[in-house]
């Protein structure tokens, strides 16, 4: 396998569930990957008229992992990659960078549309398209969505004081309010409470759970304490999570309760990761968008493939 990136370089990418899709190298590290998954050889004079899923940024490291087929001769347009947006970690401020690399102002509503400009593991590549053809939701495509710039936000300075208990008003900006609780190791629980009260209902923690995720210092300042219910002896509120470190069925870590004194992972599949949720830190915004969907005719499925 050549060590070499360059424009053009097609690779066969194995999805690990029988199939394969196809991708090939554009300007600046970026590899279209295409919207096909086949258990059939490609030629590569035939790659060029499938089209595209998504056009991401690859690290090299992991690019080696793919097996190179074969090279395409690319017109400068082809070659070309799409916008992408970065964000401001201070001042949520959005911007666009070009082919070119320049970089100017966007708004949320263009950025949304726009791919984040950072690296994809070759796994994560791989996940995204066994999610698209599941008609799944892929997480770490959620995860890279940009924050809408008017949202809370850590920044130097901030004093927060996590109160385990602690009841959370979750707004999701349409008039309606959610509610979760506060639990320790940064963790909160939402419970399908949805009202148009700012109150809390009396029977909350009755309620179905929509989620129990660990959540950013920005969530927790963002949303408002408005009422404590003390934690119960022996309260099952902390889950084993997951964490797929590659493509393979068996590359998958397990992380069992947050409260084990060792908390080590270990060893698991995809079968021991079914129902766990992924072991990784939610901002508010995007527990917020998980919510909407709950309560809209498209709730988020994140059950590995």
């Amino acid at each position: 396998m050549p060590s070499k990136r360059r424009i053009g370089q097609v690779v066969r990418i194995d999805l690990y569930n029988g199939y394969f899709t196809y991708g090939y190298e554009i300007n600046h590290g970026d590899v279209v990957i295409l919207d096909i998954m086949t258990q059939d050889d490609i030629a590569t004079k035939d790659i060029i008229k499938h089209p595209r899923l998504f056009t991401v940024g690859v690290l090299n490291s992991d690019y080696k992992s793919w097996q190179v087929v074969g090279d395409l001769e690319l017109e400068t347009w082809q070659a070309k990659r799409p916008d992408k947006f970065i964000q401001d970690p201070i001042d949520l401020s959005l911007y666009i960078i070009d082919d070119s690399g320049n970089r100017y102002p966007t708004t949320f509503e263009k950025a949304k549309e726009l791919e984040r400009a950072t690296g994809w593991s070759n796994f994560q590549v791989e996940q995204r398209v066994r999610d698209h053809f599941a008609g799944k939701t892929n997480i770490i495509k959620e995860i890279e969505r940009p924050k809408p710039p008017d949202a809370s936000h850590y920044s130097p300075g901030t004093h927060y004081v996590s109160t385990p208990g602690a009841i959370k008003q979750i707004s999701l900006n349409d008039g309606t309010y959610v509610f979760g609780r506060e639990f320790p190791n940064t963790f909160i629980t939402v419970y399908d409470s949805r009202t148009e009260s700012r109150t809390s209902p009396k029977d909350l923690i009755e309620r179905p759970i929509i989620c129990t995720v660990s959540v950013s210092l920005s969530a927790r300042i963002g949303w408002e304490n408005v009422g404590f219910l003390p934690l119960i002896d022996n309260e099952d509120y902390l889950p084993k999570r997951y964490l797929r470190i590659g493509s393979k069925p068996t590359d998958i870590l397990i992380y069992p309760d947050p409260y084990d004194p060792d908390f080590k992972s270990y060893p698991g599949t995809v079968e021991d990761a079914v129902g766990l949720e992924p072991a990784i830190m939610w901002d508010n915004y995007q527990v917020e968008n998980r919510i909407r969907a709950y309560y809209s005719d498209k709730p988020w499925d994140l059950e590995l493939v």
